[in-house]
């Protein structure tokens, strides 16, 4: 097949366009599952680690009694609050080290859209760092084996969907052409093992580098010892800088790897030194991308937001109006008086309360394929400005 006679270098400007493509219906099923993936997640570190529950403070984590008032915010049709935990100030503590995650991590994102806002680049990167490198560490900390196990499951799955997404979205953006939600999921399911592998291999590698360190750090321990390894403590200062070079490395181009594999069609070692090459080669190009790419990011939610507000808002008016003192009572009841219905009104407003939050949820799987769709957009224009290869080149076209 031919390629198309739109083979032409893209522009930071083409990044914008992902705001309506992400809006394609065939994709918001893959990003539906994704979305659902990360609570999951979370519910299941929750109750691997005994559903101990977890406070979060300035300066991390601490454990908190068992036997701690449990209470929620009032809950309307537009937003419903999680149970959490309460302190004597009334001042909400997430329950569970995973719920204490998401928490953090959606705190961070806010944060982030309003440090856009206002144009504070340091309050931005604060914001980033507090919910890409932060909030894991601190999950990892308070429980070490559900979390990393979570954090590698989570990451090495979304991989996958990733790699079906981003062959929709570079079909689209190259080829002008579409696949259906069917497609991309063969796409990716016949590449699991590849996609699946890209967030695996550079976590393996980092902790490998962390066994030297562990080794100096358990001859310390050793009497006689431990002058040795406090002679000869720069073999782990090096090779921890070079971890960390690594580490901060893979985080800056994961975005482009799944991208590269639903692009180019390699293998997972190739499209991490892909993915990782274009990022280095030309970090100031990538900065600009990534800048363009989180003022998107911050327009899109945005208008998906206001539009899935003001549908609640309309629903919940409705229900006010219409409904009754039973509608009036799922649109602004708070929680203990809706879990206090009995009969047949408790099972309309659990149906009521699970397509709400599915509703929710609408704007979770957006975002997630604006994301997907901004990466792959990101690397056929590095591609384009670095190697000279127009868009319209994808390897292959459709599933093939």
């Amino acid at each position: 097949m031919s390629v198309p006679s739109n083979a032409h270098t893209p522009r930071l400007g083409s990044l914008f366009g992902a705001i309506t493509s992400a809006m394609q219906p065939a994709r918001m099923p893959l990003a539906f599952l994704l979305a659902l993936l990360v609570p999951v997640l979370a519910s299941l570190v929750d109750r691997l680690d005994g559903g101990r529950p977890v406070a979060m403070q300035p300066d991390g984590w601490i454990a908190i009694d068992s036997d701690r008032l449990f209470a929620s915010f009032p809950q309307t049709m537009s937003a419903s609050a999680p149970r959490g935990v309460f302190d004597d100030q009334g001042i909400e503590r997430p329950k569970g080290v995973g719920t204490a995650f998401l928490a953090e991590c959606r705190l961070s994102l806010r944060q982030a859209a309003v440090a856009l806002v206002r144009l504070d680049a340091k309050l931005a990167l604060q914001s980033l760092r507090g919910a890409l490198i932060d909030a894991p560490a601190r999950a990892v900390r308070a429980a070490p084996l559900a979390s990393t196990a979570a954090l590698l499951v989570g990451l090495a799955a979304s991989s996958v969907v990733a790699g079906g997404l981003c062959r929709m979205a570079a079909v689209h953006a190259g080829r002008r052409a579409r696949l259906t939600v069917l497609e991309g999921a063969a796409y990716a399911r016949e590449r699991a093992l590849r996609l699946a592998a890209l967030p695996v291999l550079p976590a393996m590698v980092v902790a490998l580098l962390a066994l030297p360190i562990l080794l100096f750090a358990v001859l310390l321990r050793v009497p006689a010892l431990d002058i040795l390894a406090g002679a000869l403590f720069v073999v782990p200062v090096l090779v921890a800088l070079l971890g960390a070079i690594l580490a901060a490395v893979s985080v800056a181009a994961f975005p482009l790897m799944p991208a590269a594999v639903a692009v180019e069609d390699c293998d997972s070692g190739d499209a991490i030194t892909r993915a990782a090459s274009l990022a280095l080669s030309r970090p100031l190009l990538w900065l600009s991308i990534l800048g363009v790419g989180a003022v998107t990011m911050f327009l899109g939610g945005a208008i998906v937001s206001a539009v899935i507000g003001l549908a609640g808002w309309a629903l919940s008016e409705l229900l006010v109006a219409a409904g009754g003192d039973f509608g009036k009572l799922l649109a602004t009841g708070t929680t203990a008086q809706l879990e206090s219905l009995e009969g047949t009104r408790s099972i309309a407003a659990t149906a009521l309360d699970l397509w709400a939050g599915l509703f929710r949820l609408l704007c979770g799987a957006y975002l997630v394929s604006l994301f997907f769709d901004l990466s792959t957009r990101a690397y056929l224009l590095m591609r384009a400005r670095i190697d000279g290869e127009p868009p319209a080149t994808v390897s292959g076209y459709g599933v093939g």
